[in-house]
């Protein structure tokens, strides 16, 4: 991403580093590169859904993929899968981290989640009682994450 002025460089960082990114600053040709990466989902939880949206659409304009199940349709002329899951689920963990990843996508997703470690392992248990609204780039995307969604139990739609 190219930042422009001095303070917004020094608040996109901040705000990259909160949400858990490895950041790199390039300054060069007038102008600063600031590049990032982030190997795992990461739950980020916000007081209104209106929030959410304003800041999906940040993290979409700047690279990151997101999970944000809407209770209702973005726009007439998304691609959306249509999804929701009334039983609860349960995938089984041997890491914490990967657990916790998982968590926080459910938790993207508008599912309830619940935690449950024993037996030397890690149960995460998910439902999605409403039904729920993923906008996705393009039918491919839209395809392969309701191929996801469908292996991890849920029920889908999407509109060829």
């Amino acid at each position: 991403m190219v930042v422009e002025k001095e303070a917004d460089i020094q608040r996109t960082i901040d705000i990259l580093k909160k949400l858990g990114c490895a950041t790199k600053v390039d300054q060069h040709n007038g102008h600063t590169d600031v590049s990032f990466r982030s190997l795992e989902w990461k739950e980020v939880t916000l007081d209104s859904h209106e929030n959410a949206d304003q800041w999906e659409q940040w993290l979409t304009r700047n690279g990151f993929q997101t999970l944000h199940g809407h209770d209702h349709v973005t726009s007439s002329d998304s691609i959306v899968v249509q999804y929701g899951q009334s039983e609860w689920q349960a995938q089984h963990f041997e890491d914490d981290r990967q657990a916790g990843e998982f968590m926080a996508m459910c938790k993207g997703l508008g599912c309830e989640v619940r935690k449950d470690a024993h037996a030397g392992h890690i149960d995460v248990n998910y439902r999605c009682t409403t039904r729920r609204n993923l906008a996705c780039v393009d039918h491919e995307d839209a395809h392969s994450l309701q191929a996801w969604l469908e292996k991890k139990g849920f029920q889908t739609e999407h509109a060829h």
